[in-house]
């Protein structure tokens, strides 16, 4: 037996890869997050093949199905709804159970929102992280969102459009400095990509008709770069009010976000020039 992990389109259905239809045509079973959505992709294709919905509410029964089948299966496909399997789809216990029994594995890529809305931001994304869908619950969506934007890299997550308003609205208060870039019903006909500050964001979201999905990409404003300048002067303006070297340290560290003992020594190798 062998298990293709299959990824098709996110909206548009002309993304599909040519590979990815050699696939679905040639496999024995397909898996299918929704067999209705998975439906439309097939006939388009002219693809008839058997197809079992496998989502989170009967992953495990299909496991034991391909207990008993083990034999008489040759190739099945695992798709979800849209994009690449198991990224915040179901599959995983399908793909545990094939590494546990000695069955090959193998992807078969294609398109995927998390690299779709990369590609249009202007972040840099040479680390980032990626959340799935955001938490529903306010006080954990409010936490986690500090600690993405404590740790300075870029971080995407999904989101309904029932709580895009609630998690635009929790950034903006933990910071305005934030940029984002939102993507709406990426590749689908009403898409839309929207970038900007934070407030700038929050505003715009207040006027539109919010329907469809969203991918969001969140990131800190890089500083602009007279931003040394300003510091300096700030500096020069401290030094001539008589403030002492460790409060002028503490005031420039909460200002521009630098550590203390950086800027501490830093004013004590300006002072002994």
């Amino acid at each position: 037996m062998e298990i293709f992990i299959v990824a098709t389109p996110i909206g548009n259905l002309n993304d599909i890869t040519n590979r990815a239809i050699k696939i679905l045509s040639e496999v024995d079973l397909i898996f299918a997050e929704d067999t209705r959505v998975t439906m439309k992709l097939l006939n388009k294709f002219n693809i008839q093949k058997k197809i079992l919905s496998c989502n989170e509410f009967n992953e495990s029964k299909r496991l034991e199905f391909l207990s008993k089948e083990f034999e008489n299966i040759e190739k099945i496909a695992v798709v979800s709804d849209a994009g690449t399997p198991l990224i915040s789809d179901p599959g995983k216990m399908i793909v545990k159970f094939a590494y546990e029994n000695g069955i090959k594995v193998t992807p078969i890529p294609g398109v995927s929102a998390i690299s779709t809305i990369l590609s249009v931001t202007p972040f840099d994304t040479k680390n980032f992280i990626f959340l799935g869908f955001s938490e529903k619950n306010l006080k954990l969506k409010r936490e986690n969102f500090q600690k993405l934007i404590n740790l300075k890299y870029p971080f995407l997550f999904f989101e309904s459009p029932k709580r895009v308003v609630d998690s635009i609205t929790i950034l903006k208060d933990l910071d305005t400095t934030l940029d984002i870039v939102i993507g709406r019903e990426l590749t689908k006909v009403h898409e839309e990509i929207i970038f900007g500050n934070i407030l700038e964001i929050y505003e715009k979201l207040s006027n539109i008709n919010i329907k469809g999905e969203f991918v969001i990409a969140v990131s800190k404003t890089k500083k602009k770069d007279n931003e040394k300048f300003e510091f300096l002067d700030d500096i020069k303006i401290l030094q001539e009010l008589k403030i002492s070297t460790k409060d002028i340290a503490y005031f420039i560290s909460n200002k521009y976000n630098m550590k203390k003992n950086k800027i501490y020594n830093f004013l004590k190798n300006m002072e002994q020039q």
